[in-house]
């Protein structure tokens, strides 16, 4: 698949199935920002929008994976939020060429947006092909409790505004390019389980 259609599909198609759950909702106050560490130094072209590289004159950072925040390991809607926090982190480390070895840990077998990931990073691998992002933050919008006492089920959902920075496209077929920095909502329904957190759904909101 073509590095655009591979980034329009992560970007633009993830399915948005945020759980809708009767019972009450409990909004928190917005959580600090966190910034995602620097992808490494990328030389980026001045002009505004894709630009384009010689390939071989292209250094391709080694990404650190993201580590898992202390917060995250209780069940509050803070820990949701510091569980939503990382998991956004994780999407990027596996565009980056990082793999879904985490990833797939905290995904439920019925997460469309998994799939949908888990297809993009495989097309990506099969073309040689990452994406690389300079920098990334992510800020809680909004976090509730929803209990649905036909079943018993509680999710936590988690809305953050994630800004990208800067993204270097690194491909063994063609030329590195370099597209501006974007923004996005993404939303997640989190559970708590005995192993930790597990996601049932993310996607663009």
């Amino acid at each position: 698949m073509p590095i655009d259609a591979a980034r329009c599909r992560a970007l633009g198609v993830l399915i948005v199935a945020l759980l809708t759950l009767t019972a009450c909702s409990n909004e928190p106050d917005v959580a600090p920002t966190t910034r995602g560490a620097d992808a490494g130094a990328i030389d980026h072209a001045a002009d505004e929008g894709s630009q384009s590289a010689n390939a071989p004159d292209a250094e391709i950072p080694i990404i650190e994976e993201p580590q898992p925040p202390e917060a995250m390991s209780q069940e509050s809607l803070d820990g949701a939020e510091a569980a939503a926090h990382y998991v956004a982190g994780l999407m990027l480390y596996a565009w980056a060429g990082g793999g879904m070895a985490e990833l797939d840990r905290w995904c439920t077998p019925t997460c469309e947006f998994c799939d949908t990931l888990r297809e993009t990073v495989a097309s990506l691998e099969a073309d040689g092909s990452m994406v690389v992002s300079d920098w990334f933050e992510t800020t809680a919008r909004s976090g509730s409790v929803e209990y649905d006492p036909s079943t018993g089920e509680v999710r936590y959902i988690v809305i953050l505004d994630v800004l990208v920075g800067p993204s270097t496209v690194f491909d063994v077929t063609g030329p590195v390019r370099t597209d501006p920095e974007y923004a996005m909502g993404f939303g997640l329904a989190l559970e708590w389980t005995a192993q930790g957190w597990r996601l049932h759904e993310a996607g663009q909101v």
